[in-house]
């Protein structure tokens, strides 16, 4: 074959491979999502790179509807996707699959198709969470000329320096200031926090769960990180029994020795907290306070909580700890530890519960648990101290 016909069959092949994209294109914006699909895949067979991603997004959409005539029985026959009609219309998306047709657009090199399969692979969305191959072709988009990606890969990936306490809380300013900015310097910053210690780890994870508990959107694509035993470095963690639920108040969490946490429930009488007394084990509660905070479970935004200041002695005592752990089947990690605080609480009717740090006039929202109710949160607005006493 000549070069001529050789240019003339590949210029064919191009012009193909466009046709079905634009009819693909032209079909999904109708509606004709199998059709549409159909096309794109036609395409895709000759290695059409947007044809793939196009495949790939209407698996993770999970957006199929009915066609005009349902052709079944042939993509069954033909191992085909089967796509989910009926009177309901339901979206359901195919992770495993979209993943999969992003990375065929990946190794062919398309930016965009590496970014998004990076970020499914260091997740684990459609597919086992595989870091060291997530971050492969989140570096493979960058190379491709998806800059964006860049930031995702300090997300998963620490950047391994090593600071002071000091040195840390001001790289915590620095980010927390980046975020509610919008600066993309947060990414950066927040691969240095992730090489902290675990001391340094429970800071970090007391920032993030207080902006996840009133929806502030800038913060969610930062993760937690864990100890060993994979259990979250937060102010608070809860385990559910029976019951009653097991919280470990991680006191690294806090700069100030001895923190106050506002308790509020709506079973909960500020001015006579023998539910509290009750149940809160070898806690002292100093005083009350009020406070506005987004509506949760049956809670409204006005909250009344009594307020217990924990110490690094608060803890519940050998044969109360026992009961606990025989309760929870705990791990030794769950319970132990010089800068933890315990207490169980118990219900038997449906309740809010929730949990506030309380520092000078500042109040961040660090743990919320219902039975019953709704467990809607209200978009993001910022607690607010409306009062607060204290019995010295």
């Amino acid at each position: 074959m000549g070069l001529l016909e050789k240019l003339f069959g590949k210029r064919k092949e191009k012009n193909r491979k466009e046709t079905y994209r634009r009819e693909g294109l032209e079909l999904e914006q109708e509606g004709k999502f199998e059709e549409a699909f159909l096309k794109y895949e036609k395409a895709a067979e000759m290695d059409d790179v947007p044809s793939m991603v196009y495949i790939a997004r209407m698996y993770l959409s999970g957006n199929f509807r009915p066609a005009a005539s349902s052709n079944l029985t042939e993509l069954l026959l033909r191992g085909g996707p089967v796509f989910p009609w009926n009177l309901r219309e339901e979206k359901q998306p195919d992770y495993q699959s979209g993943l999969e047709w992003l990375i065929k657009a990946g190794d062919l090199g398309s930016g965009p198709a590496c970014e998004t399969a990076g970020n499914m692979l260091c997740s684990g969305i459609g597919c086992q969470a595989d870091m060291e191959k997530g971050i492969e072709y989140l570096e493979k988009a960058a190379a491709n000329g998806q800059t964006s990606a860049r930031k995702y890969i300090c997300l998963y990936r620490p950047d391994g320096r090593k600071l002071t306490d000091e040195a840390y809380e001001a790289c915590l300013a620095e980010f927390v200031k980046a975020v509610d900015s919008k600066n993309d310097k947060a990414y950066e910053l927040y691969a240095t926090l992730k090489s902290g210690t675990q001391k340094q780890l429970a800071r970090l994870g007391r920032i993030l769960i207080a902006a996840q508990n009133i929806r502030k959107a800038g913060y969610e694509p930062f993760r937690f990180s864990a100890g060993p035993s994979g259990i979250p470095l937060l102010p608070i963690v809860s385990k559910r029994g029976a019951w009653c639920t097991f919280l470990r108040f991680n006191m690294d969490a806090w700069q100030e020795k001895a923190p106050l946490i506002a308790v509020s429930s709506d079973i909960l009488d500020v001015k006579n907290p023998l539910w509290l007394l009750q149940y809160l084990q070898h806690l002292e509660i100093v005083g009350t306070a009020t406070y506005r905070s987004p509506a949760f479970g049956w809670l409204d935004e006005r909250k009344e909580a009594v307020l217990i200041r924990f110490s690094g002695g608060t803890e519940l005592d050998a044969d109360a700890m026992n009961e606990v752990v025989e309760s929870f089947a705990l791990m030794d990690e769950e319970y132990k530890g010089d800068s933890s605080a315990f207490m169980v609480e118990v219900g038997e009717k449906e309740y809010s519960f929730e949990a506030a740090g309380i520092n000078g006039d500042k109040v961040e929202v660090l743990w919320r648990y219902t039975i019953g109710g709704s467990s809607d949160v209200q978009e993001c607005f910022e607690p607010e101290l409306i009062s607060m006493d204290i019995d010295l």
